[in-house]
This record gives C-alpha cells, structure tokens and sequence, in this order.
C-alpha cells in the first residue's frame, strides 16, 4: 500500500466530519538514565506513529486511533547507543458524522481519513504530551518535529507536439 494520500477516499470522510473529542487511551513514559550519568552526549531522537480508523455506527462517529512512539539515545564515542528516555502513548479522536452519511462512508474511506486527516489532527496533542512529560522526566527541551503529509509524487511530464 502507498504512503500517498488518497484525495478523494479523505474527502469522501473530512466533508462531513465534526471533531467532538480527543483522549487519551494509554501513555507510558521512562528515564533510563540519571540526569548526571546523562551529560552532555550526542543524542538521536527515534519516533514512530500509526493510525486506524473505525465506523462507530450505533454513536454515530468515526473514530481514529493513533499511536505513536519516542525514544531518546545517547550517543558516545567508541560505543553503543545507551536509551535514555522512552515513551510511548495512544490517543483516540472521535468524530461527529451525521448517520445518512456515516452509511456512506466506505470502511477503506475511514482508513485514509485515519492515517491522514486523523492523524494530522492527533499530532498537536501528542507534540504537547512528548514535550510536557519529558520536561518532567527532567530532559527539557524534547519537542516531535511537525507533522508532514507525504506530497503527491510529480507527474512526469508529457511530450509536447511537433
């Protein structure tokens, strides 16, 4: 499956979605290593994220699940990547959809939705949950990147006539 957005499959879902609620499901946070044995090595941040999305027909909504994943290792010469923080949190997002277009909406609308939409709306609050929770594992200053919908590859280009 691509990491292309699928326009069209979003659109048949955003048109008609209202953002009702964000919460959150399950959160995990550790500082492996003290603050003082910390220093001031190179550090590399890891993240990872997903997203599915269901049909929730009885409330009337969609709701997107999406997950995501942070480490932080040291860096030092001459060995090893040590891990010095992890976390690890999942947020569930629920969307409002009026029932005559819920019915519509196909189960392979809601993935893309999910994965794109859902997760561009997720990420703000999991910047802020990353940022706050490491600050008060002591390691200030750790903030997500911004979020980055894949573009669309360019099309090649036609021959012109002769």
């Amino acid at each position: 499956m691509s990491d292309m957005p699928d326009t069209k499959l979003i659109g048949a879902v955003a048109q008609h979605v209202q953002l009702v609620a964000v919460n959150c499901r399950d959160f995990s946070a550790r500082r492996m290593l003290d603050l003082d044995t910390f220093g001031k090595k190179d550090v590399r941040f890891k993240t990872n994220h997903s997203a599915d999305g269901l049909r929730d027909l009885e409330a009337s909504q969609i709701v997107v699940v999406a997950k995501f994943e942070f480490r932080c290792d040291a860096l030092e010469t001459g060995q090893e990547e040590a891990c010095v923080a992890q976390m690890s949190a999942t947020l569930s997002l629920r969307y409002d959809v009026a029932k005559e277009e819920l019915d519509k909406i196909t189960p392979e609308a809601v993935q893309a939705f999910a994965r794109f939409n859902g997760m561009f709306n997720a990420y703000p609050y999991w910047r802020e949950l990353l940022q706050s929770s490491m600050g008060r594992l002591g390691l200030p200053g750790v903030t997500a990147p911004v979020y980055r919908i894949p573009r669309p590859a360019p099309r090649p280009k036609e021959p012109a006539d002769k």
